[in-house]
């Protein structure tokens, strides 16, 4: 789904606020992995405008979201994201 959304990236996680919908909370161990992109689903966008936010659902699949920041760059947002992403090899964070 398509929708305005306020994004908000903590230590515990990642929030998707969106009017009218209950508020997705991704804790960090949710989280597999977050990049940049320009192409989603029938949307292209600038070059790297997009972050692409690779996140494990409730009942277990890989989906990903793409988020379109308004208010920072896509780099800004995949840089506040990454140190949250940990790898199962490490536990540490990518």
């Amino acid at each position: 789904m398509r929708s305005k959304a306020v994004i908000r990236v903590g230590e515990a996680g990642v929030a998707l606020e969106m009017p009218g919908q209950d508020t997705i909370a991704l804790s960090a161990a949710r989280l597999v992995d977050v990049g940049r992109a320009t192409v989603a689903i029938d949307r292209v966008v600038e070059h790297d405008g997009l972050t692409r936010l690779s996140w494990r659902t409730d009942a277990g699949p890989v989906v990903d979201s793409y988020l379109r920041p308004q208010d920072a760059s896509a780099t800004a947002l995949t840089e506040a994201i990454r140190p949250l992403i940990t790898t199962p090899e490490t536990g540490s964070a990518a």
